[in-house]
């Protein structure tokens, strides 16, 4: 059986290219698509939990990711920072993300809603171009 990334972590590292971390978030995803062997059971690794005191999270991850972070200046909603956590290693590439964009809490509900639902549109268009598509 080959193991393949997730649809959704190469639909988040797709997204991130196009708005954020552009070169390091291509590196990843080019190891992501030539990450399809077998690993035996026995060989995975001891997955470990990985905290963000910062971004108020912690999941589990069979290594320590390296952070990238970046701001930006987004229309709308002003200042943005992303904070991207990357592991690549023999078993697949393991991300996880968060956005910290204040400036949304001086927005109406609307328009929050309507930026989460393109937000989640542009993963799912991400994901059906595949790792080597250029926005």
């Amino acid at each position: 059986m080959k193991k393949h990334p997730a649809p959704l972590a190469l639909g988040i590292l797709a997204l991130m290219a196009g708005t954020f971390q552009e070169e390091a978030v291509r590196r990843a995803l080019v190891i992501a698509s030539h990450t399809d062997q077998e690993t035996p059971q026995a060989a995975q690794p001891d997955w470990r939990e990985f905290r963000s005191r910062q971004g108020g999270f912690s999941v589990l991850m069979p290594g320590t990711p390296q952070e990238q972070t970046e701001v930006k200046e987004l229309p709308e909603v002003g200042r943005g920072e992303t904070h991207l956590f990357v592991l690549a290693s023999e078993s697949g590439v393991y991300v996880a993300a968060y956005l910290d964009l204040p400036g949304l809490a001086r927005q109406t509900q609307a328009f929050c809603d309507s930026f989460g639902k393109g937000f989640l549109k542009s993963i799912g268009e991400a994901t059906a171009k595949g790792p080597g598509a250029r926005s």
